[in-house]
């Protein structure tokens, strides 16, 4: 759940395990702090709320539609291959305009922190 610049807050949901077929994930959004909401509808385009490996989507539109998403990490580092083996248990947090830092445990142990800086294209 995130507030968005106009005071709305918008609910991205995910509606069910790692057993396909994989849904889609569904946002909907309220104007009053969370008292009521709009019905929800699947993201668009079609973002899996299962996948291994850790993502990352943009929305330049208060969440009515996503851009492709850009993998951190894959099931082939998830499960032991070469790479960094991020364990899918992460968070993201914006540290200044266009930078973000994604915070994860890796491997067998410790947490580790990646920088992003995203560049918006139009």
């Amino acid at each position: 759940m995130a507030q968005l610049a106009d005071g709305q807050l918008l609910c991205i949901m995910r509606t069910e395990g790692a057993t396909p077929p994989y849904k889609p994930m569904y946002t909907s959004w309220s104007r009053d702090m969370g008292q009521t909401w709009t019905d929800p509808i699947p993201t668009s385009p079609h973002l899996q709320n299962v996948w291994p490996g850790v993502h990352v989507v943009f929305s330049t539109d208060d969440g009515r539609s996503w851009t492709d998403r850009v993998t951190l990490t894959s099931h082939t580092t998830t499960w032991g291959k070469p790479g960094i083996n991020i364990s899918c248990y992460a968070d993201l947090i914006k540290v200044g305009p266009n930078r973000l830092l994604a915070i994860s445990a890796v491997g067998r142990g410790g947490t580790q922190v990646f920088p992003i800086e995203v560049e918006r294209v139009e």
